[in-house]
């Protein structure tokens, strides 16, 4: 007898033996039962772990993400706050160039672009502000004084433009 035909007659004896007995658990016993059973836990456990990590990198690529956008937003927010400052800055001296001698007129620059320190100052013909980031600069007429943080007095005098 050939090693397939002894196979085959011990897989009909075996289902031969267990169809004629009815089971309780189908033709594999209890213990085959059990065995499938805890397999299918194992692998649903399984399933499962591979799913949180699944969701665990979508939510941490998510939040890298975001991260990064809000790191431009609060960057061009720095930018816009810090050319506001200069700007404003330029437009006031270019209004006491044009107005008549005896302008006198206060005006205010913040402490600090909401939370982030800056320096701003005149040198020559240019007003200069810089954060620890960005630099900012504008082209203004030749001017007497500089300009400081919290109240600036700016002045026309004799054609003379004067900041304290």
């Amino acid at each position: 007898m050939s090693t397939y035909q002894a196979h085959k007659s011990r897989c009909q004896n075996y289902h031969s033996e267990h169809t004629e007995k009815a089971k309780p658990f189908g033709t594999f016993g209890k213990a085959k039962c059990f065995q499938l059973l805890r397999n299918r836990k194992g692998q649903a456990a399984i399933e499962f772990i591979v799913l949180l990590v699944i969701l665990f990198s979508v939510f941490m690529v998510y939040t890298i993400s975001t991260r990064t956008k809000i790191d431009e937003i609060r960057e061009k927010k720095e930018i816009i706050l810090l050319d506001d400052v200069v700007r404003m800055s330029q437009q006031e001296i270019l209004l006491a160039i044009k107005v008549e001698d005896g302008y006198h007129r206060v005006f205010e620059l913040p402490e600090s672009l909401e939370g982030i320190n800056y320096t701003i100052g005149i040198t020559g013909t240019a007003i200069l502000a810089n954060t620890e980031k960005h630099e900012s600069a504008v082209i203004i007429p030749l001017v007497n004084g500089t300009l400081k943080k919290g109240e600036n007095i700016i002045t026309k005098e004799n054609g003379v433009v004067k900041i304290e």
